[in-house]
């Protein structure tokens, strides 16, 4: 009956989990702003800088301890459905907030950068390092998006880099309206909120301590030092991941250090709107939040042809991304069928039943 249906399913793989850490020590999260941390705990390793334009030998130790640090920014999935959840309750600190229309932009800026502020208003903390109490977590999954987890927008410190500003106007017409509407909020229309804490702000222009520019060497450096470490590629509805460089660089170097991948998306119709809008791929088209971070990633590709072709086997071919994705749709399409025969075949009623 029932049972042998969902032991069916569990058999095929589908339900199949991962192992479930001790939530038990996990400590309740208050709402609002936070107060300084407590301590911070850090991880002895060896990393080389994962890029071509590598600093020096000399600044190497500096590069490895802001890799580690951000590295060990994990999270677990029970606080980030915490924070989904308040941004629907009534206390939100988003009120606005539309889980079908509000991007990620609009929750970094009016939810992310406000609950990880500092009530003294010197600064902040990532988001992450608020849940933890200031303790290191290192992660298990990338998200692209319960395991540890690591999401840039909850793993970054925003205080230290966008909190304060939008960045430079743009001269140009178009890129001008573009930076435009990328200063409001996608529901209301109305201009995101200045964060006006006094952290300094650190770009790439000191790229030891930036902490915007390493997201692949985090990358790296958890294959190595994380067993069974995987990315997650959540895709949005619209595909707008694959127009965004960092997410294409993300993607890439998990192809390069052999990282398991799983790829997350809405359903089918989407995956088919998103191929047809996408099989032209040219990273030199992407976007990022800024153009610093754009012309950087550029800047490590020798052979941008080879590179986009490279990136469209890898997501679109024979066994990239999508066709993996579609493998496993299929495969729970067809336990889905078998499930229901066992059902409709089965003399047992079961609307009171349970299974032990």
């Amino acid at each position: 009956g029932a049972c042998n249906a969902i032991a069916l399913a569990v058999l095929s793989g589908i339900c199949m989990g991962e192992r479930q850490p001790n939530l038990a020590a996990v400590s309740s999260r208050s709402s609002g702003s936070c107060s300084r941390s407590r301590s911070r705990s850090s991880a002895s390793s060896t990393l080389e800088p994962n890029i071509e334009d590598s600093p020096g030998q000399e600044e190497h130790s500096d590069w490895q301890e802001k890799v580690r640090e951000l590295a060990y920014r994990g999270f677990h999935l029970e606080q980030l459905l915490d924070f989904c959840a308040e941004l629907g309750g009534q206390s939100s600190p988003m009120p606005d907030f539309n889980p079908w229309h509000s991007t990620t932009n609009d929750v970094v800026r009016e939810a992310v950068i406000p609950l990880s502020r500092y009530e003294d208003g010197s600064g902040g903390v990532a988001l992450a390092t608020k849940w933890n109490w200031g303790e290191g977590l290192r992660a298990e999954r990338l998200v692209t998006h319960t395991r540890v987890y690591w999401v840039c927008a909850f793993c970054v410190n925003q205080h230290a880099s966008i909190c304060g500003s939008f960045g430079a106007e743009p001269k140009d017409q178009a890129a001008r309206q573009k930076w435009e509407r990328g200063t409001l909020n996608s529901v209301t229309q109305k201009p995101y909120p200045l964060c006006p804490c006094t952290q300094p702000k650190i770009y790439n222009d000191t790229p030891q301590a930036c902490e915007l520019n390493k997201f692949d060497d985090i990358m790296a450096f958890l294959s190595r030092s994380q067993d069974g470490f995987t990315q997650v590629v959540a895709m949005d509805l619209s595909f707008d991941l694959l127009s965004r460089a960092w997410c294409i660089a993300e993607i890439a170097e998990a192809e390069k250090s052999f990282i398991p991948q799983r790829v997350v998306m809405h359903s089918e119709q989407s995956m088919i709107r998103g191929y047809h809008s996408l099989k032209h791929f040219d990273i030199q088209q992407c976007e990022a939040s800024r153009n610093e971070d754009k012309q950087y990633i550029l800047g490590k590709i020798s052979d941008i042809t080879a590179f986009n072709e490279h990136v469209q086997a890898m997501v679109f071919g024979d066994h990239g991304l999508l066709s993996r994705w579609m493998d496993g749709r299929r495969r729970l399409q067809t336990v889905g069928r078998v499930v229901a025969r066992v059902m409709s075949t089965s003399d047992t009623r079961l609307p009171n039943a349970s299974c032990t």
